[in-house]
């Protein structure tokens, strides 16, 4: 397995050499962009192999309507020039939002005790934090 790699990766380094460096480089970061997306989509069959028909339908469903969401979007949004900026700020969003779900999922597993000692401790921790900035 290791001899064949290294010697699709001699064909590949030679055929791309033809266009200078320049190809290359570009060649090998599309091939690592490549592999990061296997790995991402590989992770995702892996997750999914865990679900019942049920909750691959419920969790279709929910994509099928966020991306009517964001078809909705895009052509409202068509003409209004989006900076890189904005770009950068809703990814960012977008991770808070799949920060708090995640939470949610584990918050869910809590009893109502555990989630009540739990925001006991966060509002101790978050005044003594304040006591510790505000104070000199």
């Amino acid at each position: 397995m290791l001899g064949e790699l290294s010697a699709t990766l001699f064909v590949i380094t030679k055929v791309l050499s033809k266009n200078g460096s320049k190809g290359l480089v570009k060649a090998g970061a599309s091939m690592v962009l490549i592999a990061a997306a296997v790995k991402i989509l590989a992770d995702a069959v892996v997750k999914l192999s865990g679900l019942s028909w049920d909750e691959i339908i419920k969790g279709l469903s929910a994509i099928g309507g966020g991306l009517l969401e964001l078809s909705v979007a895009m052509k409202i949004i068509n003409g209004a020039k989006v900076s890189l900026s904005t770009s950068v700020a809703m990814i960012a969003l977008a991770k808070a939002c799949q920060m708090l779900g995640d939470a949610l999922v584990k918050f869910s597993t809590f009893s109502w005790d555990e989630i009540g000692r739990g925001l006991s401790a966060m509002g101790g921790a978050f005044s003594r934090t304040y006591y510790l900035v505000e104070c000199p």
